[in-house]
This record gives C-alpha cells, sequence and structure tokens, in this order.
C-alpha cells in the first residue's frame, strides 16, 4: 500500500536556463509557516535531465534560514506570497541568486534516500510559470 504524499513537498522539473545546476523553486510562507507549527520536514523533489534528486531540512530551520538571509517573497500583489529561491539540485545548496558566480549558500538541504514518488509535491518549478 503507497503511502499518502507529503504534505509539505514541491518539485522542480526544470533546470533555469541562465544556469543549468540551479533550479527555481517556491514556497508559499503560509506552508512553511505551517509545516513550522506542525513540526514536519519539507520535502525537496528535483526531476532533471533522467535523474531525481530528494532532498529535505527540518521547516524550522529552514523558515529561521530564509528570515535571517533575507529570502524574496514575491507574488505578495496576488495574495499568494512565496519565498523565492534557486536549489543547486546537485549539492543541495539553496541560494538566493541563479547566478553560477553565487557561492553563499542561505541553506543546506539534507539528501534523502526516498521513494519521490511517495513524497510527491507540486511542480513549483518551471519558471515560465
Amino acid at each position: 500500500m503507497m503511502k499518502a504524499p507529503h504534505k509539505y513537498a514541491i518539485r522542480s522539473k526544470t533546470a533555469t536556463s541562465m544556469n543549468d545546476e540551479r533550479c527555481w523553486m517556491n514556497i508559499g510562507t503560509a506552508m512553511l509557516e505551517n509545516a513550522v507549527k506542525d513540526g514536519e520536514k519539507y520535502w525537496f523533489v528535483c526531476d532533471i535531465d533522467g535523474h531525481t534528486y530528494v532532498y529535505s531540512a527540518p521547516a524550522t530551520e529552514l523558515y529561521e534560514a530564509f528570515k535571517k538571509c533575507l529570502v524574496a517573497i514575491m507574488g505578495i500583489e496576488q495574495d499568494r506570497p512565496r519565498y523565492s529561491f534557486y536549489l543547486d539540485y546537485k549539492t543541495g545548496e539553496i541560494f538566493t541568486d541563479v547566478s553560477c558566480n553565487m557561492h553563499d549558500a542561505v541553506y543546506q538541504l539534507e539528501p534523502e534516500d526516498a521513494d519521490p514518488d511517495e513524497i510527491g509535491g507540486e511542480d513549483v518549478g518551471a519558471e515560465t510559470e
């Protein structure tokens, strides 16, 4: 029997055109705050060029890192604020910039040995959305 997907999970299927080692992601500010309240992990799945990378982070640590490093909040005008950031899908490092020259990570995610299909997650990584 397959487990229900994680409530706090996001997925990206596209590397950025400016830096093919990073993919763009976003997390709704309310979702991250709910994960913190629930004491949950946040899960990240990247399906890039036939490879799948799975990472996680305690929501509390992620939230604190986003606040400390002033990760951009987008979508305020649509009443759907979300943290917007870039993930190096091979290393699990989160960055505030897509640039190859940006080497100061905001946070280091933990690699996970988990079935990406059981994790689930909405695809939030398309830059065209």
